[in-house]
Parts: structure tokens; sequence; C-alpha cells
């Protein structure tokens, strides 16, 4: 992320592209690791829960993660900053670049 802000990219279209796919990569990661965990287990014996309930899982925090982000966050976003420009006072807002 660093990288991608000080070439000016984290902003655009491009930076959240890649940004979001790092997000899916470490997901899928996870995901990889937790079945390689299921079938070393130590009984020796594959248990179809141990292989489903993590995927299932990733899958559902991919997709609930995913809702939130675009439904709830920038309601949640957007009232925090109405509510930071109401009550700072005008000469803070003014050093912060908020000043409209």
């Amino acid at each position: 992320i660093n990288v991608l802000s000080q070439c000016s990219v984290l902003e655009s279209p491009l930076g959240q592209l890649i940004v979001a796919a790092a997000i899916v990569d470490d997901i899928l990661a996870l995901l990889v690791l937790s079945q390689l965990r299921a079938l070393t287990s130590e009984s020796g014996e594959v248990v179809l829960a141990d292989i489903v309930i993590p995927i299932v899982s990733a899958f559902a925090w991919l997709f609930v993660g995913g809702a939130i982000a675009l439904f709830v966050m920038p309601k949640v976003v957007d009232g925090f900053c109405k509510w930071t420009l109401a009550t700072l006072p005008k000469p803070l807002l003014g050093i912060l670049g908020l000043e409209s």
C-alpha cells in the first residue's frame, strides 16, 4: 500500500483494484492452507466437515465483508465526515484544508 500511495495510484480505480485483488488473494491462500491442514490431520482420516466448513466460512466472510464494504461503510464514512465538519471549529478546518 505504501508503494501505491507514493506513486499516487492508491486513490485511483486501478489502485483500488490492486488492493481488492490482494485481499482476495490472501483469503484464497488462507483457504488453501486450511485445506492442507484438514488433509494432514493427525488421525490420518479425512472428515468431510473439515474440508467443507473452511470453504463455506471463507466465502461467507468474503461476501459479508464485501456487502458491508459496499452498503454500510459508505454511509458510516459519510455520516462521520458530516459530523466532523459540523463539530470541528472553523480555524481547525482551515488548517486541515477542509473548509468549504
